[in-house]
């Protein structure tokens, strides 16, 4: 008898086990998801039944069938009503880019800041490269548009946040939206 209790009880603990062990995969699996640039993010502030989305144009490198391919991310902005802008294409530059965050400033203005890891030893660089796009959206007599604003955008120039070849350690300033939106306040942005 104490054979059957000790067999039983190691029944239970495998599928104790495996219980925990598929929680612990469902909870990882999550989280991967979370941190990977959004598809879609409402943009109701500006207009609402709109957001901006963002799909991913790869290219295929011939004779590498196993490795996943470069890819621009493409932005585009889409209302429920039908009405469909380009926004932008962020290119390839040393790697894939990757949207890090967006958000709306002041009901008019799209802000998308963008990152390319590269973690190349032949670079002069290794870490994050960054990069602020400010967009403004206009309606007028149902006609809408979009532009970038080139003059805000010099004011947050694009750079580094990593090590140069020296070792010398690079600070973004700006690589999120708080330090993003604090810059903003003090710019007479409409």
């Amino acid at each position: 008898m104490g054979f059957d209790i000790n067999n039983g009880e190691r029944v239970v603990r495998k599928i104790i086990f495996t219980l925990m062990a598929l929680l612990s995969v469902c909870v990882t699996a999550s989280s991967w998801a979370a941190g990977e640039s959004p598809d879609q993010i409402a943009a109701d502030s500006i207009r609402s039944g709109c957001f901006v989305s963002f799909s991913k144009e790869l290219h295929p490198v011939a004779d590498d069938p196993l490795s996943t391919p470069p890819f621009d991310v493409l932005a585009n902005w889409r209302c429920d009503d039908g009405e469909q802008l380009p926004l932008d294409r962020y290119e390839v530059n040393g790697s894939s880019p990757e949207v890090a965050t967006v958000f709306y400033w002041k009901n008019t203005n799209i802000i998308v800041l963008v990152k390319w890891t590269i973690s190349s030893q032949a670079s002069d660089y290794e870490g994050d490269y960054y990069k602020v796009f400010i967009y403004k959206y206009k309606r007028a007599s149902d006609q809408s548009t979009l532009t970038r604003d080139d003059l805000a955008m010099k004011s947050f120039p694009p750079g580094w946040n990593g090590s140069n070849k020296n070792g010398k350690l690079l600070s973004y300033p700006f690589k999120d939206a708080v330090s993003i939106r604090r810059k903003l306040r003090t710019m007479q942005l409409n």
